[in-house]
């Protein structure tokens, strides 16, 4: 369904490494995937680096889904918005997770 292929693209964990590549590639795509690797994930690597525009996005959604709400249980639109309230539920434990632990990118930066 449409929602597996949401839920693979958004949740992917992608390429594991320790620390991110610093050296940017030398060209594009890079084959070997390396750049693209991070330390959490590719959800935790976008609400590091582009916060505001994952978390707008999910907000739109919201508005979206919560126009489709006919004040039923049994409406036809009732598991599309179930399962946007699950996926914004899962990235905001992802958000959580990065602000708990957002002495990872202070130690980054000093370093």
């Amino acid at each position: 369904t449409l929602q597996n292929v949401v839920d693979s693209c958004l949740f992917e964990p992608g390429v594991w490494q320790p620390r991110p590549p610093t050296e940017p590639p030398e060209m594009v795509p890079d084959l070997s995937r390396e750049s693209l690797s991070t330390p959490c994930g590719l959800l935790v690597n976008e609400l590091v680096n582009a916060p505001k525009d994952m978390l707008e996005s999910l907000v739109k959604m919201l508005d979206v889904v919560f126009d489709l709400d006919t004040g039923s249980f049994y409406g036809p639109s009732t598991p599309v918005i179930l399962y946007v309230m699950r996926m914004v539920t899962r990235v905001c434990q992802y958000a959580g997770f990065v602000v708990r632990n957002f002495y990872w990118r202070e130690a980054e930066a000093a370093a």
